[in-house]
């Protein structure tokens, strides 16, 4: 029998499914309150049985199908961005410099330790520690995406302590260079070339061991074969 395909779910429902997914046959004690009734009553869960400590319910097959339309939906959305970033750093890399793409990294600052995870992180190709020029690229395929970030000056900090400069990365005719913060920079994307539209202030950073650590451990991103 082919299910049908489930409207889609939100976040809060997509979460609490994902727990009875993981949960498998075994289930879960009922718990998620009018969430777990409302997918029950679409029939993504279902009850199992009276457990030790009450009613255990499971995800249906149709909850399984949910859950894959909701991966394959944020895959689809989520395709534009993850494109961009692979051929930035495809770009960067041939051009000399070392790309890796989401890797997560830890910033420590006086109150606590922070973890950043910039879309494109890259350095010049050098063994010279003063020629490292450590960069962040921060893809953007949409204006609401770009003026969220923007109102995130925490972020940007976290991102100026593992690097001596920041770009913001976008199709071309998105974003304008007198939109950017003060520190950032811009690059415009141009078929698969990218084209500076606004410099970034550089500082001095010195990587700290556990940023180095963590981009020896990463796999750094590799330039795809061209056909000649």
């Amino acid at each position: 029998m082919v299910l049908p395909t489930p409207a889609p779910l939100n976040s809060k429902q997509s979460a609490l499914l994902r727990r009875y997914w993981h949960a498998g046959r075994q289930g879960l004690s009922s718990t998620g309150g009018t969430q777990a009734l409302e997918l029950a009553a679409l029939g993504l869960l279902e009850q199992a049985r009276y457990g030790g400590s009450g009613l255990v319910m499971c995800i249906t097959q149709a909850g399984i199908v949910a859950l894959q339309a909701q991966v394959e939906a944020n895959r689809a959305r989520c395709a534009p961005h993850h494109e961009l970033g692979a051929t930035l750093a495809t770009w960067l890399s041939r051009n000399g410099r070392a790309c890796w793409t989401n890797i997560e990294l830890k910033v420590r600052n006086a109150e606590s330790l922070q973890l950043v995870r910039p879309d494109v992180f890259s350095i010049n190709a050098t063994l010279d520690p003063q020629r490292v020029d450590a960069a962040v690229h921060e893809v953007k395929v949409s204006r609401s995406d770009f003026l969220a970030d923007v109102a995130k000056p925490s972020k940007r900090a976290g991102y100026a302590a593992i690097s001596e400069k920041f770009y913001y990365v976008a199709p071309e005719g998105l974003l304008r260079p007198e939109e950017m913060p003060e520190e950032a920079g811009l690059l415009v994307a141009r078929g698969d070339e990218f084209v500076v539209a606004k410099r970034p202030k550089k500082r001095r950073v010195v990587l700290a061991p556990e940023v180095m650590l963590a981009m020896a451990l990463k796999p750094r991103h590799a330039v795809p074969d061209t056909l000649s």
